[in-house]
């Protein structure tokens, strides 16, 4: 007999309300073990090496890039998995000005509800909405999207659509750094999620022990906006870093496009030996990895052959020296035989028959 819908409807799971997760709160800076005066010798040498560049010339190109700081760390373990949204950090001074620098908006379709949701809620910092057909239709040539990528400085997109961007806008935006930025369009203050997408930096997860953050730019910001942003982005490693947290960085350091790292913090070796990390020592060796492929037919092997002299040696102890030749003679033969079908299973993957 069969179930009805409404014994189906029975058992059915209902889960329960889900309850928001509380906000994690960064540690205070002086609860960190990071040395505010090395931080400005570092950011103060980067400053002075740009200096001197500048006044010697040494830029040749005729187009002369922003220079960026950036905040580089170096994880003792590996991000365990790419993560398509970022860490947001805000920060004391934003990265850029959108009323100096052109700012687009990925949306969903229709891109003209959204352009009409801007004007009505007073949005005037966006200086374009495109959305998810444009992307797929105007902009798919490759010279139209490196066109897309050049026109603006920063890009944000709505969050729904942003595992489908890395396919639709190519690695080039990667390789620029112009992720697009996501932010929740559903919100009923979209003014203030927007600012605060555009007045903070990111920190992007991937499968690696080497990850960086922007700090601001050598030539739009004053030393001391930069250091107010350096000390605005150490404490969130403490709690958005993942595997440990604080206790998974081995160092810090300073950098920019175009100069050496400067370190800023790192790691002692008292703290490696106490830990569980790769370099510490209380940790337990895991259980031993099972063997595959070649190395499990040859320990297979190894084990019939061991078995078969470990008879024909009994034999010989117990049995007159003709069973102990028959013995050996038959152990000779299932060593041949078990090298045939190893040899037979690397080939086809299948026994030969007795």
């Amino acid at each position: 007999m069969g179930r009805t819908n409404k014994d189906r409807n029975q058992k059915l799971f209902t889960p329960a309300k889900l309850v928001p997760l509380p906000p994690v709160n960064p540690p205070a800076l002086s609860e960190l073990p990071i040395d505010q005066e090395q931080c400005r010798k570092a950011l103060d040498a980067l400053l002075a090496f740009h200096a001197r560049k500048r006044q010697s010339g040494g830029s040749s190109d005729l187009l002369e890039t922003e220079e960026i700081l950036s905040l580089v760390i170096s994880l003792k373990k590996m991000t365990p998995r790419d993560r398509h949204m970022p860490v947001r950090i805000p920060l004391a001074a934003p990265l850029l000005d959108p009323r100096q620098s052109p700012v687009c908006l990925l949306v969903k379709d229709p891109q003209r509800e959204y352009k009409d949701m801007l004007e009505e809620k007073n949005i005037t910092f966006i200086s374009r909405v495109v959305g998810v057909e444009k992307l797929k239709g105007k902009f798919k040539p490759f010279e139209a999207r490196r066109q897309l990528m050049r026109e603006y400085d920063l890009f944000l997109a709505d969050d729904r659509i942003v595992p489908m961007l890395p396919k639709l806008l190519g690695r080039n935006w990667l390789e620029a750094k112009k992720q697009p930025i996501p932010v929740t369009l559903s919100r009923t203050q979209l003014k203030a999620e927007l600012e605060r997408a555009l007045s903070s930096t990111y920190l992007y997860l991937n499968r690696g022990n080497c990850l960086s953050v922007k700090v601001g730019g050598i030539q739009t910001h004053t030393p001391d906006q930069l250091f107010a942003n350096i000390l605005a982005i150490v404490p969130h490693l403490a709690v958005r870093l993942p595997e440990g947290g604080w206790d998974n960085i081995q160092a810090l350091h300073l950098k920019t496009t175009t100069s050496a790292s400067l370190p800023i913090w790192t790691s002692s070796l008292a703290d490696d030996e106490t830990s569980t990390s790769r370099f510490g020592g209380a940790a337990l060796p895991g259980p031993p990895k099972p063997l595959k492929g070649k190395a499990l037919v040859a320990e297979k092997v190894a084990a019939a052959v061991a078995k078969r002299r470990a008879e024909a040696k009994a034999a010989t102890d117990a049995a007159s020296p003709v069973a102990a030749a028959k013995a050996a003679k038959k152990a000779s033969k299932a060593k041949s035989s078990i090298s045939a079908n190893a040899g037979e299973i690397k080939k086809t993957g299948k026994r030969v028959k007795a």
